[in-house]
């Protein structure tokens, strides 16, 4: 790959000789973007300027770290195709690396030979590594995220005791707002069917994955026939083998996690009971459910914060309703 700051448009921007650049990297006629990171520090000690409009203008960090960094970097030298890939990576960084290079290609609306050649001119061998290699930025993204979650009309601050006092008031509220959202014919519905269920498979991804393998253990201990795999293999062939009379029963806060509604879609497809357990109606988790429980928005996905203490709260609802049917039909 060809260095993007010995081409003639950068040099003549930042007013850079081809014998300045090419003494940098000592006359190479194809640079690894590893070296292209390399000679920061060297332009820097060379022309302090020059280190400082590369950094505005393509609005990356000194230390270069991540792919998304390298991504911008090459941004103003991609073909108009090439940026199109670009720009669908840096605005749905967090989904990128679930998708094939067929989806990707689909949703950038380019061919996947295109993909191949933005990967190998962003310095990869291919598409896989690529998407490998954002999964840092992924990380670091989520941290961040995570971190504006946990700030967000908190601070710092704050001393122990009034951080307890808001985050109280704060579970209070999305636990009234939520326990008032979800429908109670739609909850009614859902009870009656997994009492009734011959079969009951519990779906989910990430967060989500762990309360529904905790709400399938619930029901396991209340005598019902509940399982709930944590892996996309499992949880596809569980789904496939359900059938009439069964019950799917999907959780996510956001409902667009593409591992959990396809795995629902797949079980929908048998004629068994479907179940979305989620806080947007018109999410495609929902759509393709038969039984919506829906709690509401509560705040941005993240694991800090109440998206999952709402999401065990509506769980943990549907399985204390069951327990107490169950009891009651044992009185009796």
């Amino acid at each position: 790959m060809v260095c993007p700051m010995m081409r003639a448009p950068f040099a003549k921007e930042h007013g850079l000789t081809k014998a300045f650049l090419f003494s940098l990297f000592e006359n190479e006629k194809v640079v690894p973007m590893k070296r292209v990171f390399a000679i920061f520090e060297e332009i820097s000690t060379r022309n302090a300027k020059i280190t400082t409009k590369v950094i505005e203008v393509y609005d990356i960090r000194p230390e270069l770290a991540g792919s998304l960094n390298r991504i911008k970097l090459l941004y103003p030298d991609l073909t108009p195709a090439e940026k199109n890939v670009a720009d669908y990576i840096i605005n749905n960084l967090r989904d990128f690396h679930r998708l094939t290079i067929s989806e990707v290609a689909q949703k950038c609306k380019v061919s996947e030979a295109t993909l191949t050649r933005f990967a190998k001119t962003c310095g990869f061998t291919g598409f896989p590594e690529l998407r490998t290699s954002l999964i840092p930025d992924i990380l670091g993204w989520q941290k961040m995220r995570y971190h504006r979650v946990a700030l967000k009309e908190m601070s710092a601050s704050d001393s122990t005791a009034e951080i307890m006092e808001k985050f109280l008031g704060r579970t209070m509220e999305a636990s009234t707002q939520a326990l008032t959202s979800i429908a109670s014919d739609h909850l009614e519905e859902a009870i009656e069917v997994i009492l009734e269920a011959g079969k009951i498979v519990l779906i989910g991804n990430g967060g989500s994955m762990y309360l529904a393998a905790s709400t399938a253990l619930k029901f396991m201990k209340l005598g019902l026939n509940a399982i709930c795999y944590l892996d996309y293999n499992g949880m596809q062939t569980s789904a496939l083998l359900l059938k009439e009379g069964d019950v799917a029963l999907a959780v996510s806060h956001s409902g667009t996690t593409r591992e959990t509604w396809e795995s629902l879609a797949l079980a929908a497809g048998t004629g068994c009971t479907t179940i979305a357990c989620t806080s947007r109606v018109k999410s495609p988790l929902a759509k393709i459910s038969d039984i919506k429980l829906i709690y509401g928005p509560v705040q941005q996905e993240s694991e800090i914060g109440l998206a999952r203490v709402i999401q065990a709260l509506t769980l943990d609802l549907l399985a204390t309703m069951v327990a107490l049917r169950i009891g009651q039909g044992s009185r009796h």
